[in-house]
């Protein structure tokens, strides 16, 4: 198995300076991928102790149609748009950019990211300087739960040498270094890690995998494989009746 991550490797949160000062980084950044417990939730807390009650910086600018819940820390400079949703243990740091129609949940920004528009970011850490562009999703629980509502399987992820890393969670959306660029109607998650400096292009689907430091993904040829559930009898359908596909 490949040697595994810290979180400190995927994103720069000790060259945050408001992470830095906030214990965020060095509460999290040693955290080997296979051991990140609740990064979102210590992140907050920690952050919350150093801040004590001004946990949303005078110099951030929220839209009275903005929904900021009570369990987040907001840096200076940050810009949070109308419809806008930032809430649970979510900390922002300097100069963060959410817009309009974002939703932000149990995430760790780093200074200067920007969120386009009606972007979804859940159980993350996004690094500095990134660049999310509109209708970027980063889903964080398992399509194959058995009750949605309730996860109860592991998000994992695949590493470059083709072993699996447990991360020992049923939420968690992606890691995403610092300065990487992504595209317009992206999904991301659950379970990926994006190195620094690289680029996702539109359309991108991608979960449970590494993409390293410096590259690039583009999406393959559009193509829909139909295949029959495992999980379940598979009934006969009129459509196979008569030789259509399953």
């Amino acid at each position: 198995m490949s040697q595994i991550p810290r979180l400190g490797d995927l994103a720069g949160l000790s060259a945050d300076p408001f992470l830095t000062a906030w214990g965020v980084a060095a509460a999290l950044e040693d955290r080997p991928l296979n051991h990140l417990g609740d990064f979102a939730g210590d992140a907050y807390a920690t952050a919350l102790h150093r801040v004590g009650p001004g946990r949303i910086h005078p110099t951030a600018s929220i839209s009275p149609l903005a929904k900021v819940s009570p369990d987040v820390v907001i840096g200076p400079d940050v810009t949070v748009h109308e419809y806008a949703t930032v809430r649970g243990h979510s900390v922002l740091s300097a100069g963060v950019q959410v817009g309009f129609g974002c939703e932000v949940t149990n995430t760790v920004v780093a200074q200067g990211t920007r969120l386009a528009h009606q972007i979804c970011v859940g159980y993350s850490i996004v690094g500095q300087a990134v660049h999310l562009s509109a209708s970027v999703v980063v889903a964080s629980t398992h399509l194959w739960c058995t009750d949605m509502g309730h996860p109860d399987r592991e998000v994992t992820v695949r590493l470059g040498d083709g072993s699996v890393c447990r991360t020992g969670l049923v939420k968690f959306g992606a890691i995403i270094g610092d300065r990487t660029r992504v595209g317009m109607h992206v999904a991301l998650g659950p379970g990926l890690v994006v190195g620094a400096d690289s680029v996702i292009y539109p359309g991108v689907i991608a979960a449970g995998a590494v993409v390293p430091a410096a590259h690039v993904a583009r999406p393959d040829p559009a193509s829909v494989r139909i295949t029959p559930r495992r999980d379940i009898p598979s009934p006969t359908s009129a459509l196979e009746a008569v030789g259509g596909q399953p």
